[in-house]
């Protein structure tokens, strides 16, 4: 149902939350980002900042040094290659739950959870109607007895009144009124059924939400950003958009190296099939 899948969706955020919150290594990474850039940033106001935000993570990876190739990514992946760090590189596949869940709004789902309580706030709405028109009806029963005088022929709340056509009904008005009391009884009785099991729902939702609105907050402000303004699925796609570029900078490293190594056996390989044997120096 909706209710499942909003709940289902809730968690989803929740999850993904905590997984990238509990990284420490991507915090050790960002710690490395951090001090580069206030290192780039020293003399300036940027450069003593004491956290890292969304938006210089993003220029951070795009913003390439005097060689105009290797960005400022490039260059904290390679220390921590250099430092035999590289561990903390494996953060990328530690957050996995960001490449499905990377589009997943907050305040969308909130909004979901708030079009829920509206429902079954109509549905509260509409069933005091019908228990005002019920109510009405009994008053007018009550009246209609009392204007007859003698009940015996009061066809009202009986099954002859509800099968007689206006026309043929001794009294036509309050055999309509009857089955419209009837037919609205038997609403309520499944509407208020429904409202039994809907309110356990909305509270669960409501519950669900809570949870997860601090969760949120608790990611936006870790990163600096305005609880009131700042969005799960603006974290989500930094980080995603994050994630692809160290697993890209760190395969053209490794990619290096291993080149790097390959020319150096072949090096060495080149250079010992080059120098005289032992045996031909004795012969010579």
């Amino acid at each position: 149902s909706d209710c499942e899948a909003i709940k289902l969706k809730l968690m989803n955020i929740v999850n993904t939350c905590n997984q990238v919150l509990s990284s420490g290594k991507l915090a050790k990474v960002l710690k490395k980002m951090l001090a580069v850039g206030n290192i780039m940033n020293k003399g300036t106001q940027r450069g003593e900042a004491y956290g890292i935000s969304l938006d210089s993570l993003l220029q951070m990876v795009h913003i390439k040094g005097v060689d105009k190739k290797t960005t400022v990514l490039d260059y904290v992946v390679k220390s921590l290659y250099d430092r035999g760090d590289q561990g903390a590189l494996s953060f990328v596949s530690d957050l996995y739950l960001l490449d499905d869940h990377s589009k997943m709004s907050a305040m969308e789902s909130l909004n979901e959870v708030l079009a829920i309580n509206n429902s079954l706030k109509a549905m509260e709405a509409e069933l005091a109607t019908n228990h005002n028109f019920l109510s009405s009806i009994s008053v007018a029963h009550m009246s209609n007895n009392n204007a007859l005088g003698n009940g015996d022929d009061n066809t009202f709340l009986t099954e002859s009144s509800l099968s007689a056509s206006p026309t043929t009904a001794k009294y036509p008005i309050t055999g309509s009124a009857t089955a419209s009391k009837v037919l609205t009884s038997k609403f309520s009785i499944n509407l208020e059924n429904y409202m039994a099991v809907f309110r356990d729902v909305s509270q669960d939702l409501n519950i669900s939400a809570e949870k997860m609105s601090e969760k949120v907050k608790e990611l936006v402000e870790y990163f600096g950003e305005e609880p009131s303004s700042c969005d799960s699925a603006h974290i989500f796609g930094v980080l995603q958009q994050f994630k692809t570029a160290v697993a890209l900078s760190k395969e053209a490293i490794e990619t290096k190296k291993h080149r790097c190594n390959n020319s150096n056996i072949n090096s060495s390989s080149t250079s010992t099939l080059g120098r005289p044997s032992s045996a031909n120096n004795m012969d010579s």
